[in-house]
């Protein structure tokens, strides 16, 4: 289990299912260490000028932004805007930054099976709640965070539902290596079979 950024903000519905279903999981054999990844500590600065998805969804989407910017999400347009921000030299220095982390981060999870975290840190926000842009940015941020680890660094995962039947959907998310799908599904099975056991 990543000890570093992964359980920021968690609340306390996610971190009591979450924390539930490492208990299962530990008293089932598996043995959970708590790893620090100072890697994931670094992907902010990384994307401070938006990262690849708004460079790349900027130069897709630039010819259709200019024609008729009226037909896009204001909330949606402006990350999409971010993309302007960063040049080609930017661009560049963002690939080889990405390709560093991810040979660093293959490094310190060299001994491990999977990480662990919760999908998401906190359960799904109210529409209403998100009116505010402000706030709307925030959450968004939140919700998209360890899903991002694993985009970033190139790596695959599952999402495992640990709620308890009747309460908000909490997703236990399996984080393995590059390429490493066969073995995440097998794992993501195997916790399965724990969680349905009676």
């Amino acid at each position: 289990m990543p000890s570093d950024v992964v359980l920021d903000g968690m609340d306390s519905h996610v971190a009591a299912a979450f924390e539930a279903a490492l208990s299962r999981l530990s008293a089932a054999g598996a043995h959970i260490t708590h790893l620090p990844l100072p890697n994931f500590l670094e992907l902010a600065a990384i994307n401070a000028k938006g990262g690849f998805s708004a460079a790349e969804c900027y130069a897709w989407n630039r010819p259709h932004i200019e024609a008729t910017p009226e037909l896009y999400d204001p909330r949606v347009i402006v990350r999409i805007k971010r993309g302007t921000e960063q040049s080609a030299a930017d661009y560049i220095d963002l690939c080889a930054a990405r390709a560093d982390a991810i040979a660093r981060l293959n490094i310190a999870t060299s001994g491990v099976d999977a990480l662990l975290m919760p999908t998401t840190p906190i359960i799904a926000p109210t529409i209403a709640s998100l009116d505010d842009d402000a706030e709307f940015a925030r959450v968004n941020l939140l919700m998209l965070r360890n899903p991002s680890f694993a985009n970033f660094f190139d790596r695959c995962a599952l999402s495992l539902p640990i709620h308890a039947p009747g309460t908000a959907p909490v997703g236990l998310m399996v984080m393995g290596e590059t390429n490493a799908d066969a073995k995440i599904l097998a794992i993501g099975m195997a916790i399965e079979a724990i969680f349905h056991e009676k």
